[in-house]
């Protein structure tokens, strides 16, 4: 009888002794999960490392000849709305300012440039409205300023425009 106690013994001993090691699926998870924090650490490890191979240790400025920039003077066109060219939405490009920089050498370009005031803001929308959603990007906004002052050189009897300066935001 106590050989059948213990015999009941041991099997109700290894029906209720909980299984060793952990399920396939929650390892798999820790696995995973160890993988995915090695990535990181590694990503980040690797990402400063070329953040320091990047930095530019910068030079105290020599003493150098000064640069002489021509002085340039600024007329304002004031402000610009267009609907562009787009098959698809609608889309509108505002310039907030637009301003022609000339050099204070040209004595009558000033009331040149307000008589013509009109004739050049023809001459951008015409260009605006011809205009694509590209004009927002670099290149795009580099070759609008180039059309503008090929255009405006090409009317200008006392004068060149030097350079043009604009704030321009597509919604």
């Amino acid at each position: 009888m106590a050989e059948e106690e213990l015999a009941e013994g041991e099997e109700a001993g290894k029906e209720k002794k909980p299984k060793k090691g952990l399920p396939k699926m929650v390892i798999m998870i820790l696995i995973a999960l160890i993988g995915i924090i090695i990535a990181v650490v590694v990503a980040i490890v690797v990402s400063k490392k070329m953040m320091e191979a990047k930095k530019i240790e910068i030079e105290p400025i020599k003493e150098k000849s000064p640069v002489h920039l021509p002085e340039l003077h600024t007329h304002k066109l004031g402000e610009f709305l267009a609907k562009l060219v787009s098959e698809e939405e609608p889309v509108y490009v505002r310039i907030e300012s637009l301003a022609l920089a000339y050099k204070v050498d040209y004595k009558f370009l000033p009331k040149e440039l307000e008589e013509r005031q009109l004739q050049m803001r023809d001459i951008v929308n015409d260009i605006l409205i011809a205009s694509t959603p590209e004009i927002g990007l670099l290149e795009g906004k580099k070759a609008f300023k180039e059309k503008l002052l090929y255009e405006f050189n090409h009317i200008l009897r006392n004068g060149q425009i030097e350079e043009i300066y604009c704030e321009l935001i597509l919604q």
